[in-house]
């Protein structure tokens, strides 16, 4: 069946839904071996966590709302607020979040593939392979409140730079899948741009052209699609009488930076960049080492063509692929060194380019080689993220079991106290668990809700809630202070008196008052020169 071009059509407006489904229907069915392979892997690399429930740090403070959270527009994320509105309004359950992700996934990848020029399924299942299974994603996929929008995000950046590369004089509409990938999550700002250097530094290695032109106008339209999110984000908060959480904001040090510069780029290249490329155990649980040799491998396939180019060529192209390697970190500057891993988004983007540009133009040898060593690449990728969801599980359950003696705890202690009703829970310190070879501790990954954010008595509530003891809530923040005196006299957990009820109220004390406990108790002491909050 022959289907007119989309272009040819914008007159009939009625026609065009239909004639896209049929260009979607020939894709699939064109391209239904590279699909299913990577739909399979996606299956082999996040299946656990896509078929059984789990719970995520944060997931226990939402699972106690119903609704879109108008704290996604605070922080800059209205994206996220629109799509629980109209896709998913409930998302702490099993399987359809993460599922919307991988779809959203594999489309963003084949999409971008096309966008970059590279039509050969050997190359496209390679890349797309990297890109799908690679550990980054566990990070960010693990997270149930957001995920779903992030395979959203991802796609919305592929179609801009789709849109961008082969729209023609219709390139400008790239401004608005852009401007809401950017609504989604700020940390797709890395993501655009590696996505289009990759772009920029194959057709420089392909055609012998750098072209200047795109890549003025590409920041045009990055610069308007930014105003357009924020000038949205503008209008939300206005209307809803909404004020920004500093939450972001608080993540950079300009002062910093601005000091030590170069100690900041050291702590990136060295804490950061040598780690996530050269596959680190602390941050995979295993040592990855295939990953260092693949990157070092590709990278220097691709040195050797930019070598070939003009003077001028050759210093783009060097720029160009230093761009790629280093602007998922480049973050890392204004963060002393410091980024979670769900914050290197494009870290799958630059790694996966970079073995597609080592591929370019090399003989059947050579791709076969680099199959063969990103092949054990993908598999260990595999064993990674099972390791970690298996982690982020194991800890569910050991979670689970405490809950259960805490609460045994907690109801004794109010029958002794003669109390009726409690309402309220303090926590003092928290509960430490080490990481051990079955449940490594890697950022969320097997750290228990008893422990995050330094003993958070809204998280130990609100996962006490999930486990059937509604009665609690936090102790409101103005009378935490009093409460130092009768922490100091109690015992630790597990020992007789580590759990207290006065009033309404139960202290439950894990150890010494944590580093964050304390700085949120002596913002709401007047007296800044109390003994408590002298400690260091």
């Amino acid at each position: 069946m022959h289907t007119p071009p989309l272009k040819t059509i914008h007159t009939q407006p009625s026609k065009f839904l239909e004639i896209a489904c049929l260009r979607l229907f020939e894709y699939v069915r064109g391209n239904l071996p590279l699909i299913s392979g990577l739909a399979i892997l996606a299956v082999m690399a996040y299946g656990f966590e896509l078929f059984n429930f789990n719970l995520t740090i944060d997931e226990e403070i939402h699972s106690t709302y119903s609704g879109a959270l108008l704290a996604w527009i605070q922080q800059g994320r209205w994206g996220i607020y629109l799509l629980n509105v109209l896709v998913m309004p409930k998302t702490i359950i099993p399987f359809v979040p993460l599922f919307v992700t991988l779809v959203f996934q594999v489309g963003a990848i084949l999409v971008l593939l096309n966008a970059w020029g590279v039509y050969s399924k050997f190359e496209q299942f390679i890349v797309g392979a990297l890109y799908m299974t690679f550990p980054i994603m566990a990070s960010v996929y693990t997270f149930s409140t957001f995920n779903y929008a992030i395979g959203i995000g991802l796609f919305s950046i592929s179609l801009g730079i789709y849109i961008f590369v082969k729209g023609g004089s219709k390139r400008w509409f790239a401004v608005l899948p852009i401007a809401f990938a950017l609504s989604i999550y700020q940390g797709f700002l890395p993501v655009i741009l590696s996505s289009f250097l990759v772009y920029l530094l194959i057709v420089l290695m392909r055609d012998r052209i750098f072209l200047l032109k795109d890549g003025f106008i590409f920041v045009l339209v990055f610069l308007v699609a930014y105003v357009a999110y924020d000038l949205i984000l503008q209008i939300f908060l206005f209307l809803l009488k909404l004020k920004v959480d500093p939450y972001i904001a608080g993540q950079f040090d300009l002062v910093f930076f601005l000091k030590h510069p170069l100690d900041a780029l050291f702590q990136v290249l060295h804490h950061l960049m040598l780690p996530v490329y050269f596959g680190a155990k602390s941050l995979y649980t295993f040592d990855i080492w295939i990953m260092g040799i693949l990157l070092l491998v590709s990278i220097a396939s691709f040195f050797l063509d930019i070598l070939r180019l003009t003077h001028v060529q050759k210093t783009l192209g060097f720029l160009l692929a230093f761009g790629i390697l280093f602007l998922p970190f480049a973050s890392g500057l204004l963060m002393k060194g410091q980024m979670s891993m769900r914050f290197l988004l494009a870290v799958p983007i630059a790694f996966s380019g970079s073995v597609l540009l080592g591929m370019m133009g090399r003989s059947n040898n050579y791709r076969l080689f680099v199959s063969v060593l990103s092949g054990i690449c993908v598999y260990y990728f595999v064993i990674s993220n099972n390791q970690l969801f298996a982690s982020s599980y194991l800890a569910l359950q050991e979670d689970r079991s405490f809950a259960t003696r805490l609460i045994d705890a907690i109801e004794t202690t109010r029958v002794k106290a003669g109390v009726q009703e409690l309402h309220y829970i303090e926590v003092v310190g928290y509960y430490a668990r080490p990481s051990m070879p079955s449940m490594p501790k890697i950022e969320t990954f097997g750290a228990s809700f008893f422990e995050w954010g330094g003993g958070d008595p809204g998280r130990v509530a609100a996962f006490l809630q999930l486990m059937g003891y509604p009665a609690l809530q936090p102790l409101p923040l103005q009378d935490r202070a009093g409460l130092i005196p009768v922490s100091a006299e109690m015992t630790i957990w597990p020992a007789a008196g580590s759990v207290k009820v006065i009033d309404d109220v139960v202290v439950v004390k894990f150890g010494p008052y944590s580093a964050s406990q304390r700085q949120v108790i002596c913002m709401a002491i007047s007296q800044s020169n109390s003994a408590f909050c002298a400690v260091p």
